[in-house]
């Protein structure tokens, strides 16, 4: 399928890495969570994505960039996100609109972006911690699912103390 002359498989940035993280140092997660993150504690949804010439150029001239995380609190036993609203929504580090340019730098000298990228919370409470990574216009970004298939690109994680 084409939009705009443009290859479908080309029109997402692709997400090489994810993680859930206490803190980020020299562009990498550090102190990385699995399936649950501590109370009152900061946490990071860090990524490391990558694009070529002509995603860069599709998602520019669609007014994609820059992408975003919308973190969504929910306080129960399965987040459902679709009725709940965002308590945050973030551009994320190295893909914000006045870094949109540099991207188009490193593109020039390598012939691709390979961006690490993240947005935090702090001082969080007892619940799950969803985010969906998003495009500037509101549309998600797509991820490679586990059953083989593509759909957009949410996270969860469960924020608890001890013995919870």
């Amino acid at each position: 399928m084409l939009v705009a002359g443009i290859p479908a498989a080309r029109a997402d940035i692709e997400i090489l890495d994810v993680a859930w993280a206490q803190g980020v140092e020299g562009y990498d997660a550090v102190n990385r969570h699995d399936a649950q993150a501590p109370l009152r504690q900061p946490l990071y949804l860090w990524m490391r994505v990558r694009g070529d010439a002509a995603t860069y150029e599709a998602l520019k001239a669609r007014g994609k960039l820059p992408i975003r995380h919308r973190w969504i609190h929910y306080v129960g036993p399965d987040p459902d996100i679709d009725t709940l609203r965002p308590t945050d929504e973030i551009s994320v580090g190295g893909v914000r609109e006045a870094l949109v340019g540099k991207l188009g730098t490193e593109i020039a000298g390598r012939g691709y972006f390979d961006w690490r990228t993240w947005s935090r919370k702090r001082n969080l409470r007892w619940g799950t911690q969803v985010v969906q990574v998003l495009y500037a216009d509101g549309s998600p970004v797509m991820c490679n699912q586990p059953d083989d298939g593509r759909g957009p690109c949410v996270f969860r994680i469960k924020i608890a103390g001890d013995g919870q």
